[in-house]
Order: C-alpha cells, then sequence, then structure tokens
C-alpha cells in the first residue's frame, strides 16, 4: 500500500513536470507569434477593395463624383466623375467594375501604406465600354497610372471587337518605387475625344512587392528599410534580407 502511494505520487510529479514543461513550450511560442505577427502585418502593401464589390450599390451602374469617399470602399473619387459598374456588362471579378468616365473622364485613387524605396508592382484588369461608337466615342480606351502624381504610365484597350456580355479583359502590370511610408495609386482616364461616357474599364486591383536583392546593389541599400521600417546598415545587410524574404531583418531591427 504505501509502495503503490509513493508511485502514484511519483507519477504525479512526473505528470506536473511535463505539464509545466508543456506550458513554457506553449508560452514560449505564444511570445514569438507574438513578435512575429506584427513583422507579418507590415509584410507588403496591400490594395483594399480591389474588385470594387464593396460600397454604395446603385442598380446596373451608378455615377460618383469628385470628391467621393463613401460611396467606393477604400477609394476616392479624384477628379470629374466615374461610373461604377454593376451587372450592366460581365466584371472581370465579382460583380462590379469601373468605368472610369462617367459623363466626362474621371479618376480614382487610393493611399497605399508602402516602404520607401521598395518596388511594388500593380496588377489590374483593364477593358472598356463597348457602347460609344455610335456615339463618336473612340473605340480605343486610354488611361494613365500614376503614383503621387508622378511615375506615369500610359495604358490603352481597343474595344472594337468587344460587347458588354464579352468585355475582353486584359492583365495589366504598372511598376513603382514607393516614395515614402504612404503612396497615393490613382487610375486617370485619359479618354476625352467624342461623346465622353464611354471611357476605360478596370476591375481586379491587386499588388505585390517586388523589391529584389539586386536592388540593394550600387548604393541602392542606402534608400531602402526592411518591413520594420529600419535602415540597413550596408548592402550585405540590405542582401541578406531580401534574400531570405524578409528573414533576416535589417541589423539592429527588432
Amino acid at each position: 500500500m504505501v509502495r503503490y502511494d509513493i508511485r502514484r505520487g511519483v507519477r504525479k510529479i512526473k505528470t506536473k513536470m511535463v505539464l509545466v514543461i508543456s506550458g513554457i513550450g506553449i508560452g514560449v511560442a505564444g511570445l514569438a507569434m507574438a513578435f512575429a505577427l506584427p513583422f507579418a502585418a507590415n509584410a507588403a502593401a496591400a490594395i483594399q477593395n480591389g474588385s470594387f464589390e464593396n460600397g454604395t450599390v446603385g442598380g446596373p451602374y451608378m455615377q460618383l463624383n469628385a470628391v467621393n469617399n463613401s460611396d467606393l470602399t477604400g477609394w476616392s473619387v479624384s477628379s470629374g466623375n466615374v461610373d461604377v459598374i454593376d451587372g450592366y456588362w460581365v466584371s472581370q471579378d465579382g460583380h462590379r467594375s469601373i468605368d472610369l468616365n462617367g459623363l466626362n473622364p474621371g479618376s480614382i485613387s487610393q493611399t497605399l501604406d508602402t516602404m520607401p524605396g521598395h518596388t511594388y508592382t500593380v496588377s489590374f484588369y483593364m477593358s472598356g465600354n463597348p457602347d460609344g461608337g455610335p456615339f463618336g466615342s473612340p473605340a480605343i480606351k486610354t488611361m494613365d497610372v500614376d503614383v503621387n502624381n508622378s511615375q506615369v504610365q500610359q495604358f490603352s484597350f481597343d474595344t472594337t471587337t468587344h460587347t458588354v456580355a464579352s468585355m475582353g479583359w486584359e492583365l495589366k502590370t504598372y511598376t513603382f518605387t514607393a516614395p515614402g511610408l504612404t503612396s497615393i495609386l490613382a487610375f486617370h482616364s485619359t479618354t476625352i475625344a467624342g461623346t465622353q461616357w464611354f471611357g476605360p474599364a478596370i476591375d481586379n486591383v491587386t499588388i505585390t512587392d517586388t523589391t529584389t536583392k539586386e536592388q540593394c546593389k550600387n548604393g541602392g541599400w542606402m534608400n531602402l528599410q526592411d518591413k520594420n521600417g529600419k535602415p540597413f546598415k550596408n548592402q550585405g545587410d540590405c542582401v541578406s534580407y531580401f534574400a531570405t524574404n524578409g528573414k533576416n531583418l535589417a541589423n539592429g531591427s527588432i
């Protein structure tokens, strides 16, 4: 009886030791996650409402006028006016897309969190309102994309063979270097000839940080930061960060 109690007592002690050790393991893991999560959250810029699915719904199309900060979640109508298309034609993703011409050419913009000096690639799909032919609107729709009113790139789409049932969406990409901790991404219609109600269309906007270790060379490391906003000490520090996909933070970063 005494031996049994002693053995059972030993078993209890061992069990408690295992629980304590396990608890320490969980605590360490929890601490690691607590430190890791903020880093992951700052790792990349993100587009809010890139497919324009969120915001006020107003039938098959709804005109939004500058400056509008509420009807299209995440976006501001920066100039002129645009149409939110909801079912009038086949969108590239989801139910909604944007015609960058309302009654006249317009533009939309969104402020992004970025890392200074990092290179970002914006992907989006472009088409055009195909209904303008009989009204003298040009078949080729044109638009500009820029950041902070600079790094402008032009895009075009030919609507000649397309209809609202067959929009012919084309994937486009725009690359820019972030000027600071925030960057204002904007899409501007430049379709101004003829009747101006029929403009370029966009949908499914996404963004990716495409900075590489090659950009650390030739003094480039001095213009870059890690995902915590810390500058690099030298070229090797910078190369190590991008070569490990952000696992090796800048020297001194926490």
